[in-house]
């Protein structure tokens, strides 16, 4: 038996309190409004893809195609290609990209770690190895004499290599890096697949092909390397001589007799099977090589030497 008075009780603690409005049976309950939530500040990935110039896919997407459609552009001769590829929205993005890379930045600001500027040495003693090879392989692939354009271009080309080699060193040795250490570290492919592609353009087109993306890409590369240059001088902190850095002081000097050696190839080229090196297959060639570029340096901003 259960006591009345216990259960009046219990029902009038179940009882809704007072100030508590229950919603008509004929209108639907009221939607609580929740805060908005702060905005959540970018991850370094995130900030990491604004910064990069987005892929052709990605540009593709976003309706940043070109006006001209690559396949329907007609070349007469060699030179004809230069004014077009330095218009392509690829070009322009991966140039701006690379002047003012996240390395220089941190070069510029005295943020440049020790670790890092080892591990674009070690990257770029593979890389300068085997362009030293590859431009030796090239000369003799196109049985090139010493009185020959192509055989000045590549020979030329493999002098450059070795004095690159040479200047290295000096950097390498202020960063107090071994030869034994050179050789025990293992290299990113994502670094050294700029090389590798290089040595298959040698292999697989034509001269001018190479000259055609000399006389692109490296203004790009000599303009990094100028700001690097500044970035050491304005920053005792790094306490880097100019002797230190002539690797990059080397690269930041234009080569007058390279440039011309290049105008005379793609001229002696204009008569040379053109019309099997049309503007798409030029274009192609250059944009894998210049993204190949970028993967050079994002790869050494984003890794870590480990000998």
């Amino acid at each position: 038996m259960t006591d009345p008075s216990a259960d009046d009780q219990k029902k009038s603690r179940r009882k809704r309190p007072a100030h508590i409005e229950t919603a008509p049976s004929d209108q639907p309950p009221a939607t609580a409004v929740r805060p908005p939530k702060p905005p959540e500040a970018d991850s370094p990935t995130k900030k990491y893809e604004k910064q990069r110039p987005p892929s052709p896919s990605r540009a593709k997407k976003q309706g940043e195609q070109s006006a001209r459609s690559a396949a329907a552009v007609k070349l007469e001769k060699w030179s004809d290609c230069m004014p077009l590829l330095k218009a392509e929205a690829f070009f322009l993005e991966n140039s701006n990209y690379l002047t003012d890379h996240p390395f220089i930045r941190d070069a510029r600001n005295g943020k440049l770690s020790t670790n890092r500027a080892r591990k674009l040495v070690a990257e770029s003693f593979y890389v300068v190895r085997s362009d030293l090879r590859t431009f030796t392989v090239a000369y003799d692939l196109h049985q090139g004499r010493k009185d020959d354009t192509v055989g000045k271009f590549f020979e030329f080309s493999r002098i450059a290599c070795q004095f690159a080699a040479d200047h290295l060193k000096h950097f390498q040795k202020a960063l107090k890096l071994s030869d034994e250490e050179m050789e025990r570290y293992e290299p990113s492919p994502r670094s050294q697949c700029y090389t590798a592609y290089t040595s298959w353009l040698v292999t697989h087109t034509t001269p001018a092909m190479i000259a055609v993306c000399y006389a692109l890409l490296y203004p790009v590369w000599a303009e990094m390397c100028k700001n690097i240059v500044a970035a050491v001088q304005a920053n005792p902190k790094y306490r880097l001589s100019d002797h230190d850095i002539t690797y990059f002081r080397f690269y930041a000097e234009a080569l007058d007799d390279m440039d011309l050696l290049v105008k005379e190839l793609m001229k002696g080229a204009d008569t040379d099977h053109l019309k099997s090196w049309p503007y798409k297959r030029i274009k192609d060639s250059v944009r894998v090589l210049q993204t190949y570029l970028v993967e050079f340096w994002d790869g050494i901003y984003h890794g870590a030497y480990c000998a």
